[in-house]
């Protein structure tokens, strides 16, 4: 990326300085373009703090630390802030899936937890919501429009999209994990 000063690349014997500081000049011009342009704020919450910190971060190094907005609280504390557009903004999520935090069998509640939140308070939003386990994005209990596969390292996980609106109601699920899983 831009950021890295340090790039290995420069050792490969097929490197073509020429051609890669075009490439890094044309990006630096997007990039400027791009900010001079009137950029949405961004909102975000993780209940670890050092998350929230890295986040932080990491948007000063980006120049958008201006537009960013992130504090340590779990979603279902959230409340959407108020829009005149439409969609009114989205809603990017990426709970635990039982890989590192929680079995996935205990997580039934939180992704329920997380649908009901979405409806009752983000209404007129889109949500993406990222899982390694697809019976799990089901719990939410919203339909999903849009289904994407990509890979967490080396976790297949699903990019479930959804459109938060009264007529996607909220219906409880309880995932159907077996043993084997």
């Amino acid at each position: 990326g831009l950021l890295r000063k340090n790039s290995r690349l420069a050792n490969w014997n097929g490197h073509d300085a020429g051609l890669w500081d075009g490439l890094v000049k044309e990006a630096e011009d997007r990039k400027k373009e791009g900010l001079s342009k009137e950029l949405p704020r961004v909102y975000g919450f993780d209940n670890d703090p050092e998350a929230v910190s890295a986040t932080l971060e990491n948007a000063q190094h980006a120049g958008i630390g201006h537009l960013v907005r992130v504090s340590q609280k779990n979603l279902q504390e959230t409340r959407a802030p108020k829009s005149d557009t439409k969609p009114a903004g989205l809603v990017v999520v990426n709970p635990p899936y039982g890989e590192r935090i929680g079995e996935k069998t205990e997580l039934a509640g939180l992704y329920q937890d997380l649908g009901k939140t979405l409806f009752e308070h983000y209404q007129g939003y889109n949500a993406a919501i990222l899982t390694g386990e697809k019976e799990l994005s089901k719990a939410v209990g919203l339909r999903a429009n849009r289904l994407n596969t990509l890979y967490n390292g080396k976790i297949r996980c699903t990019l479930s999209h959804f459109n938060i609106r009264e007529d996607n109601q909220f219906r409880p699920y309880t995932p159907r994990f077996t043993q084997e899983q």
